[in-house]
């Protein structure tokens, strides 16, 4: 029997399936561990979370004694309520969905080379990841890290479309009311990948107000509701004792740590980037694009940055920049496919 090949989308098709597939497996095999079990309790009375109306007091609780990211705890108080099966698929439902968002930046390219983009993304994370497990397999670590990914993905879909000079329509919609609930749990969902991205968005307002030579008032209505909510995590009243006191020995120490994870983390992917940016532009790639993928390095850079202000470092703190890194290589190759 003769196997006929396969269509460049079944061959697209396929990947998304086996990543699907691979990472429901692996999510399968992680067990529940550590802050998995602190959250299965409530902070306010300590009793076992059984229903929504005790997550709002427990994480009324949590914002005063252990850190602003409440919408984040309140997603894995909430999962916690349910057998682990549900977070193995929603994980998976999550991991699917990054991919699919990724691609639509690059949908004009043929389904074979956006394949190609997804395997050399998924392996460029795979290689250089910290602790790939505990940001991506690991129910707490995953929520607060690669789910907090698609958020900030789906927040700067709208920025990087208009950035790109796709029109949209000019009248409010439904659609419209959840991408202001969308930019408040963006803003509020990480104290270091959260600000980046706010100032990425701040950044493409200005070139598509520079372009349009008049205000995106969608844009910038989305961007002051995820200002309110970066706000809103910032003036958690745990959030600044989990900040360095303004000593200079003490920030000075912690920009040496951030440089050291630096230089063990970043240093190669950053090397390819840098490879990338530089046959991009011998090629003569689209400009726009290019500068769309230094902005996202940058992105990825200043949530590095974040950390100097922070009381200590960990390996799995490199999954946002690294993230970024990874997202701006994907878009540089993609051009070398244009080109």
């Amino acid at each position: 029997m003769i196997s006929l090949p396969l269509t460049e989308k079944k061959k697209t098709a396929t990947i998304l399936i086996a990543v699907f597939l691979l990472v429901f497996v692996l999510t399968s095999l992680t067990p529940l561990s550590c802050d998995d079990y602190t959250y299965c309790f409530s902070w306010a009375d300590h009793s076992r979370i059984h229903s929504l109306t005790q997550i709002i007091p427990s994480m009324a609780a949590h914002r005063q004694s252990t850190n602003g990211r409440v919408i984040t705890h309140a997603i894995v108080q909430f999962i916690l309520m349910f057998p682990k099966p549900l977070f193995n698929l929603l994980n998976a439902l999550n991991v699917l969905l990054i991919c699919l968002l990724l691609l639509r930046s690059t949908k004009d390219l043929n389904d074979g080379r956006q394949s190609t983009l997804v395997l050399s993304f998924l392996f460029f994370l795979w290689v250089f990841v910290p602790v790939f497990g505990s940001v991506w397999f690991w129910l707490d670590g995953a929520i607060n890290y690669s789910w907090g990914i698609t958020f900030l993905l789906l927040f700067l879909q709208p920025y990087m479309t208009a950035y790109l000079d796709t029109p949209r329509r000019q009248t409010f919609s439904f659609v419209d009311l959840l991408r202001i609930l969308l930019a408040f749990i963006a803003g509020a969902y990480s104290e270091s990948a959260s600000p980046s991205v706010l100032l990425l968005a701040l950044v493409l307002i200005l070139f598509v107000w520079k372009k349009q030579k008049k205000f995106p008032l969608f844009l910038i209505l989305y961007l002051f509701f995820g200002f309110l909510g970066f706000l809103f995590l910032l003036k958690a009243p745990a959030t600044a004792s989990r900040a360095v006191t303004p000593d200079i020995s003490q920030i000075g120490f912690q920009i040496r740590e951030v440089l050291a994870y630096t230089r063990q983390y970043l240093l190669i992917p950053c090397c390819i980037f840098a490879v990338l940016l530089t046959l991009a532009l011998s090629l003569h790639a689209e400009r726009k694009r290019l500068i769309l993928a230094l902005l996202i390095f940058l992105t990825g850079l200043v949530s590095l940055l974040t950390y100097c202000l922070a009381t200590y470092v960990i390996p799995r703190h490199m999954f946002f920049p690294l993230f970024f890194i990874a997202f701006s290589c994907f878009l540089l190759l993609g051009e070398l496919f244009r080109v």
